[in-house]
This record gives C-alpha cells, sequence and structure tokens, in this order.
C-alpha cells in the first residue's frame, strides 16, 4: 500500500493515477487543499484565487484571462516587509504578464476524489514501515508519498533540517459591493498589516477580494486588517458583505533541503520544498 500525505491537488492526482494501491491521509475534512472551496455569502469561494499563467496544465478546465489592473505603493519596501531572506517571491505573487483565472476547480477536485480512499486522519508516529494517526489507526505502508509539509514529516520521524524556513500567510477573504480602479492592489508598507489584495468580480456589482497579511511568527490581528483597509480608504464597512479568514503555513518556502528518506518520496511545492507554481507541481507530480 501506497500512503500519500495530504489531499491537496497533489496528492489527489497522485492517488488517482494508482487508485487500488493508493491511500490518502487528509487532516482536513474537505479535500483539494488550498484550492478547495467554501460558501460565502452564498457563492462557493476557493481559499486562494485560482490563478494560472498556463491554463492548459490539467484536462477539462474551464477558464477566462484574467487581465489585472494593478495599483502598486511604495513597492521598494514589499521583499523586507514580506521575506527579507528570500531571493524572489513566488509565481503567484507575480501578477504581470497574461494570466487566467480557473473557474471549475471544484469540480476538477470532485472529479478526481472519485474512487480515491482518503481517510481523514493524520500521521503521528512513522516508524518500521508503519504509520500510526492521530485517532489510533495502524497502517503498513510500501512507500510515503508525500504533499504535506517537508518540515512537519520529518519531525515525525526524529529528524530536524534547519535549511527548511517559511513565510506563513493570513488571508481574509472579503465579498465587497462596488467597483475600484484596480484588481490587484500591492502596499510594500510597513505600517500596514496586508501587503496584497486580488480582486475579481463574481455577480453584478459583487466582489471576491484576497487579503494577503503576511508572518513568521506572530499571527495578524483580524481587526488591525479592518483598522488599515479603513485607514488606507480601501474598503469602508458598508461596502462588506462577508468575511473568512485562513492561516496558510508554510505559503513562501525558502531554504535548500539537506536531509533525504529512502522511504519518503517528497512531490508537490511542500514536499519538494520549493516554490513551484500549480502547473509546474502537477508536472512533476506525474513524474513523482
Amino acid at each position: 500500500m501506497n500512503i500519500i500525505l495530504g489531499g491537496g491537488i497533489s496528492g489527489l492526482l497522485l492517488a488517482s493515477l494508482n487508485k487500488e494501491e493508493s491511500l490518502i491521509l487528509e487532516l482536513q475534512h474537505e479535500v483539494g487543499g488550498l484550492f478547495a472551496t467554501e460558501e460565502i455569502s452564498g457563492t462557493n469561494i476557493s481559499i486562494i484565487p485560482p490563478i494560472v499563467s498556463n491554463p492548459n496544465f490539467m484536462e477539462g478546465l474551464k477558464y477566462h484571462e484574467y487581465n489585472p489592473r494593478i495599483i502598486s505603493e511604495k513597492s521598494k519596501y514589499l521583499k523586507d516587509k514580506i521575506c527579507k531572506e528570500c531571493e524572489t517571491f513566488p509565481l503567484w505573487l507575480d501578477f504581470t504578464g497574461k494570466k487566467f483565472w480557473i473557474d471549475n476547480f471544484s469540480e476538477i477536485i470532485s472529479n478526481l476524489s472519485k474512487g480515491v480512499k482518503i481517510i481523514n486522519e493524520y500521521p503521528i508516529i512513522i516508524k518500521d514501515k508503519k504509520i500510526i494517526t492521530n485517532k489510533g489507526r495502524s497502517v503498513i505502508f510500501d512507500k510515503i508519498y508525500n504533499t504535506i509539509s517537508r518540515k512537519e514529516l520529518l519531525k515525525l520521524v526524529g529528524y530536524n533540517d534547519p535549511n527548511l524556513k517559511s513565510v506563513s500567510a493570513f488571508i481574509t477573504i472579503l465579498i465587497t459591493k462596488g467597483e475600484k480602479e484596480w484588481d490587484v492592489y500591492i502596499n510594500g508598507d510597513t505600517g500596514i498589516v496586508f501587503s496584497h489584495i486580488i480582486r475579481k468580480n463574481i455577480e453584478s456589482d459583487i466582489f471576491v477580494n484576497y487579503i494577503y497579511s503576511f508572518f513568521t511568527s506572530r499571527l495578524p490581528d483580524i481587526k488591525k486588517v479592518f483598522s488599515d483597509l479603513k485607514r488606507t480608504h480601501i474598503f469602508s464597512r458598508d461596502e462588506i458583505l462577508a468575511y473568512r479568514s485562513h492561516v496558510i503555513k508554510d505559503a513562501i518556502l525558502y531554504g535548500t533541503p539537506s536531509i533525504e528518506l529512502d522511504f519518503i518520496k517528497n512531490c508537490g511545492r511542500l514536499g519538494l520544498w520549493k516554490n513551484i507554481s500549480l502547473e509546474e507541481a502537477v508536472d512533476l507530480v506525474r513524474k513523482c
């Protein structure tokens, strides 16, 4: 039995390629990882904006061009604000050039999930070809395919790789009414908690807005996010119809892995510990 850790796009694709011999362990009750959807104000919204540069990396994708109007303030401070040690930002923070917004990721996730064996548990012990889950289940494995945080997985088997470093993201999703003069707003001011807002129309005068606040230790305060939105005149309280928030650990990765284990095959962005695009991750999973 091959055990796949993580039920995001990478894990689901791995399992779909070998359904009979694969079992996914996924902590969350919803599969899809960052591209899972939730209902906000009557609309199914992806946890992060499903923006890609190449819309042909998977079959069955429906999409439209996303050519955002970009406003950037104090951009020369942006790198220090988000990640001083990073050499570059990941591609999903680059909104220049031709982009595409995937419209049917929930359908793709549903199709990938069909016939795939998934249990909503996560490993707490990995030893002697056996995984013990948080619910006491014992699973014998031939090989582990890992798509979750490589750093966290190594801790389970008694290793610490000091080279694996990351920045987390606090994402606030706002449903708002009213048009703006921009679709992507970027702010490098260190006195403002958020750095990016990605915006898209979902119906008539209603918009979804993804607000990114990056951090390494202290979790940003949602009250501070709203306060800074008001202070910068981005949104008023009257414009906001609903909101949700999520924490994404290991959003931006840096550092080169130094530990390899022969019974673990690392796949996907978190497994490889590389800031690769979704398209690149899918391509590499097919070769994993």
